[in-house]
């Protein structure tokens, strides 16, 4: 009998072992994601091409919601999924980055597990955060690339990294985006995006006077960004839509109205609104600070 309790011991430790292995990290720089995860915009632009509607336009306006910074603040956000999904005006839902604090595998499932339940199609821009650590991998592997278009409605949103200093990037693809804003004609565009026009150190300031310049010789109409985690902001400089987010640790977001030509904010706080329309701002080169704060 003395013999038979360590042999019993021994069996039922390795049970418990084998058992903890699928819950147990082996390091929080893995980079693995589970196939339901991966290849999330793809997937979103499937959703979006399900669904049919007209070219934007004053009888056809489009309408959806952009938020910013929800890195450390899944409370929040989750209840701003939940006002989401209870608004059918809601076309898409479009983010500016920082979805993870630290570029960590388990954070990107954790934003996983907020966005996913959204009803409108997600789709996001790379953040600073996001690049930390293996985030580069990891974003590749949830989202596909880093710079990319979505063609909706008539409205081309140009998604694109502005964080060359996180993302080991000499400078931000400038190329790509002048040949993505320039392929979209005469149809609106839409920056989508994380740093503001002028972010030093993140951005220097030659690289601040070639995003300025290709945005005004672009045509684009807006320009979203987050980042600063301080209030909404919105300002039309040169025709140009510049609309910063709060940062969501208290459910902020804004909802977007565009015809086509006419933009209109919503400032909201989980689930009240406001208008908050852009005020007009005296253009430069680069664009002034208040654009910005």
């Amino acid at each position: 009998m003395r013999g038979i309790a360590p042999r019993a011991s021994i069996a039922l430790l390795a049970t418990a072992l084998v058992t903890c292995l699928t819950c147990l990290r082996y390091s929080p720089f893995e980079v693995e994601l589970t196939d339901e995860m991966r290849d999330q915009t793809a997937k979103n632009l499937a959703k979006l091409a399900t669904r049919q509607r007209a070219p934007v336009s004053p009888e056809h306006p489009l309408r959806f919601a952009f938020i910013a910074d929800t890195h450390g603040h899944h409370a929040k956000w989750s209840r701003v999924v939940d006002y989401l999904n209870g608004r059918s005006d809601i076309e898409i839902v479009v983010h500016t980055g920082d979805l993870t604090d630290h570029g960590m595998s388990q954070e990107y499932e954790w934003a996983w597990e907020v966005f996913s339940r959204l009803r409108a199609p997600f789709f996001a821009a790379p953040g600073n955060h996001d690049g930390l650590a293996n985030g580069p991998v990891l974003w590749g592997m949830m989202f596909g690339p880093e710079n990319f278009v979505v063609d909706y409605a008539g409205v081309r949103f140009v998604f694109f990294n502005s964080n060359p200093n996180e993302w080991h990037r000499a400078d931000p693809d400038f190329d790509w985006l002048r040949r993505e804003l320039a392929a979209a004609g005469t149809a609106p565009k839409w920056i989508v995006t994380h740093q503001p026009p002028s972010s030093l150190p993140h951005l220097s300031e030659a690289q601040t006077l070639q995003l300025w310049r290709t945005l005004r010789r672009g045509g684009v109409d807006a320009y979203l960004y987050g980042h600063l985690h301080d209030d909404f902001a919105a300002r039309e400089v040169e025709g140009i839509t510049f609309a910063k987010a709060r940062g969501a640790d208290n459910g902020a977001f804004y909802v977007v109205t565009t015809d086509g030509v006419r933009v209109q904010l919503e400032a909201c706080i989980v689930d009240s609104c406001v208008p908050a329309n852009p005020v007009v701002a005296p253009g430069t080169d680069p664009p002034p600070p208040e654009i910005i704060r």
